[in-house]
């Protein structure tokens, strides 16, 4: 019976080294959010008298509820924009029976105080829910250069800042963006207004991942373009707007002579774009007219033409078209209204088209 356990333990021994420690994999930890920094509030003085109980006071001490702030998202702003109120909601467990004050300011870049507005003195008890409202009068202070927005409550009787909320917001400008800035990282725009999250105020920003958007225009049917494959992604929560998005490539040989056509000979193809999750994917907005054995495509109803949601080359001008540029033009996207160009470069070789891994025609990425 003795000789068992030391087999045992030995089994166990050889089998942890063997399949080695677990690894636990949690996932990507969300960013933590940024602190807000308080002016400071001299502590109460404690007499020795009140050391025995010291212990047991910083236990529960250690177990008061954290302050809750709220208030809804507020912006996008636009210089000249109107005056808008604004509700502020909280409740403190670190003020108890305290005469305080709610005030509003609007500072500029240089930290100067264009606007203040306070709301008349009241006492305060600890945990209540405080909801209070002030109207913010940026029509006459948001500049371009940005205003800074502080939620305070003071102690009324030397107006000491007990809580601040802070968020600093600039006016929305539709502003063109280079594609080589948004294909080389994910851009973020400048705050364009703030909103409360339960702990503290913080900026309203977008975000813009164009880095997905690949090398190919998939052409996965015979003499197709396909824009399906290529996408963006836009992780934020606002309803992904535009003022319009176009895609554009001079047919000065009149290859696509059934298409409308402007006086310096580019067409306008207008797209949409359809979000799911934060995937954004280009599509053709209209429908357009085919013949079946040509291909050759119209923009209105012609006879012996077929309607479809398509866009098809014609079969005898594929080899024109080789070496073709086509941009895409985005206008106003999304709540920071940006606006950018994406080039992409046709390239013919044989007679098949398809992704450039299985077939031997595509369109790739390009700078012109």
């Amino acid at each position: 019976m003795n000789k068992v356990f030391p087999l045992i333990a030995s089994f166990l021994i050889s089998a942890l080294s063997y399949f080695g420690p677990i690894d636990i994999d949690e996932g990507d930890k969300p960013n933590a959010r940024p602190s807000i920094s308080f002016e400071p509030i001299n502590p109460p003085i404690i007499s020795s008298s009140s050391s025995s109980s010291s212990s047991s006071s910083s236990s529960s001490s250690s177990q008061t509820q954290a302050d809750v702030f709220n208030c809804n998202r507020y912006g996008p702003f636009n210089l000249n924009g109107d005056n808008f109120d604004a509700t502020f909601n909280y409740t403190l467990y670190s003020v108890d029976g305290q005469m305080i004050i709610e005030r509003v300011r609007l500072l500029d870049k240089n930290g100067t105080v264009v606007s203040a507005s306070s709301k008349a003195s009241k006492n305060y008890t600890k945990g209540t829910s405080t909801s209070v409202t002030f109207t913010i009068p940026i029509r006459d202070y948001l500049t371009i250069d940005g205003l800074t927005l502080y939620f305070e409550i003071l102690n009324s009787s030397n107006y000491s800042v007990i809580k601040r909320y802070q968020s600093t917001f600039y006016p929305v400008v539709n502003g063109m963006i280079s594609y080589n800035v948004l294909k080389n990282s994910i851009y973020t725009s400048k705050s364009f207004g703030f909103c409360g999250n339960g702990l503290s105020m913080e900026d309203t920003k977008e975000k813009y991942d164009f880095r997905t958007m690949g090398e190919y225009l998939n052409v996965d049917y015979y003499y197709e373009l396909d824009l399906s494959k290529n996408y963006f992604k836009y992780p934020n929560t606002y309803v992904l707007s535009y003022q319009s998005i176009t895609l554009r490539f001079n047919d000065s040989g009149n290859q696509f002579p059934f298409l409308t056509h402007q006086n310096n000979g580019d067409i306008l193809l207008p797209l949409s774009l359809y979000k799911k999750d934060d995937k954004v994917v280009f599509s053709f907005k209209n429908m357009f007219y085919v013949h079946k054995k040509t291909l050759q495509i119209s923009d209105t109803y012609r006879q012996n033409y077929a309607v479809t949601n398509r866009f098809f080359l014609p079969i005898n001008g594929m080899s024109r078209f080789n070496g073709k540029t086509l941009y895409i033009d985005i206008v106003g996207l999304g709540q920071s209204e940006l606006s950018t160009t994406i080039p992409l470069r046709y390239i013919v070789g044989k007679s098949l088209m398809g992704l450039s891994r299985d077939g031997e025609n595509y369109i790739v990425g390009g700078n012109g």
